[in-house]
């Protein structure tokens, strides 16, 4: 499963948390995709079982998007081997490259902190 497959169920299922009606086009902007692309990713979805699509109950042109029963536990399953895979990687890491990451990292976040500043004050 890719990440914006991921990106799409944990979307659809926090939508289902709280009863809300989640469509194409939400769905669409959120991952900030074109709705060709979405389309494409609805019908993988949908052919794997993750998904359904079921007439919108007061909008004939639209669809409402959820996840399937079984799709939490596997997107909960993906996730963690991810997080466990992270924290493994980050274990091994000896102090001295850890630390060379971290500045890294917090250089990385300074420059792009700094273009978002650029382009407030431009």
């Amino acid at each position: 499963m890719g990440s914006n497959d991921l990106q799409a169920l944990r979307f659809l299922l926090k939508a289902q948390g709280v009863g809300r009606t989640v469509s194409g086009r939400d769905l669409a902007d959120h991952l900030g995709m074109t709705s060709a692309s979405v389309t494409a990713l609805l019908d993988r979805l949908t052919k794997s079982g993750h998904v359904q699509r079921t007439p919108h109950p007061t909008n004939r042109r639209s669809n409402m998007i959820t996840a399937t029963p079984g799709s939490d536990e596997e997107v909960r399953q993906t996730l963690g081997a991810m997080h466990r895979r992270m924290i493994d990687a980050s274990r091994a890491l000896s102090d001295v490259d850890a630390e060379l990451v971290t500045t890294f990292l917090a250089a990385m976040t300074a420059a792009v902190d700094d273009v978002d500043r650029e382009s407030v004050s431009s």
